[in-house]
């Protein structure tokens, strides 16, 4: 039975060859999640079948469940009370967060809104082999994209074809295998993460995974500000779930391990934006970015020069907020994904703001801690 990997990637990532390889991918996902409930995840693992179907990456992730989750599970498993009382048990976030996982990784796969010409640029040791891709929808001008950016890009449905087949297909096949890295580490930080759950301690039910509509905004901040430079990453799935963290991003001479912490947000309604960040542990050591935030900023820096902007604060926040949400609702005409959308000047101000922000924010965590990283 062939890996993931291994499928043909082209005709729109449509041929039943690839739709019965992912079945097959996704059959053995579930055959792990329900061998590891049941306790005999061990041997699963040493079927043959297993092991071609899920490949290194994903064996060593369930190797890990294996090996930790079972001795995690049992420490902090609730008492028969607490499971009677629970409307959300470890087991069934387990399973809706795995359901999670595979929906995003599914969409990356399969999805393909725009389809482009591509031309390798000079060669290097980067990860495609080459340092960046000339791209060219159309007749317009060709637009030089990194290879971290056709990676992201893959978010937004946009493909690349190029002369070659063979490029095609080499180009396609590590985008999926970027997709198969990030989904074999959430699966490994899952565990972990459910092992800070307490029953009894929550109301509602958490969303240990967003769905791909509730990233759609914070992966468009993550293309502004990746825009010109690589600075920025999404959280992990931990960092996400437990210090509420949407994005990472660093900077020459920040020196902070990991990167300045972003939390994304459309609130525009100052009580409701307050109340969300009031909830947020050490917030002064997070970048907020929202339009009220980025409409604060502005003001800030036009007061710098004994300058108003001609709207409010409220004004000017819902302006901001039409522009990323035009954005994002905008059929995809460009190379650049939604970011192409954002007006030019809005761009260049988050990235400001958030630069600034994370100096300010890493500051804030060192008087805190005493630390220097």
């Amino acid at each position: 039975m062939p890996s993931i990997l291994s499928a043909p990637f082209l005709s729109s990532h449509r041929t039943q060859q690839l739709l019965r390889t992912w079945n097959d991918f996704e059959n053995s996902i579930v055959k792990c999640e329900d061998s590891w409930r049941l306790g005999n995840l061990r041997e699963t693992l040493a079927q043959s079948e297993t092991k071609n179907t899920l490949g290194p990456l994903l064996l060593d992730a369930y190797q890990h469940l294996e090996n930790f989750g079972a001795e995690i599970a049992r420490r902090n498993a609730p008492s028969e009370d607490m499971r009677a009382n629970s409307k959300s048990p470890p087991s069934a976030l387990r399973s809706a967060a795995v359901n999670g996982l595979l929906t995003h990784l599914r969409r990356d796969i399969f999805l393909e809104e725009l389809n482009v010409s591509a031309k390798a640029g000079k060669k290097n040791r980067a990860l495609f082999g080459f340092s960046t891709l000339s791209v060219q929808l159309n007749q317009e001008d060709p637009i030089c994209l990194r290879d971290d950016q056709v990676l992201a890009l893959q978010t937004w449905g946009i493909r690349f074809s190029f002369p070659s087949l063979e490029t095609t297909e080499k180009v396609r096949s590590l985008c999926t295998q970027h997709s198969l890295h990030n989904f074999a580490r959430d699966l490994r930080e899952l565990h972990k993460t459910l092992s800070y759950f307490r029953p009894q301690n929550k109301q509602t039910t958490p969303i240990i995974v967003p769905t791909p509509k509730q990233r759609r905004l914070e992966n468009l901040i993550l293309d502004i500000l990746n825009e010109h430079e690589l600075h920025a990453r999404s959280a992990s799935l931990l960092e996400d779930f437990l210090e509420k963290t949407d994005l990472r991003a660093n900077y020459a001479g920040l020196k902070r391990k990991g990167g300045a912490r972003i939390q994304v947000t459309q609130i525009t309604d100052s009580k409701r934006h307050l109340e969300k960040i009031s909830q947020l542990r050490n917030v002064e050591e997070l970048v907020v970015v929202s339009p009220l935030t980025l409409a604060t900023y502005e003001q800030q820096l036009l007061k710098l020069t004994n300058q108003t902007h001609r709207n409010s604060l409220p004004e000017r926040a819902a302006a901001i907020k039409s522009h990323l949400l035009t954005a994002l609702n905008s059929k995809l005409t460009s190379p650049l994904g939604p970011l192409n959308h954002v007006p030019h000047v809005l761009r260049i101000t988050i990235r400001r703001f958030v630069e600034s922000e994370a100096m300010s924010t890493t500051k804030a965590m060192r008087e805190r801690t005493g630390s220097k990283s």
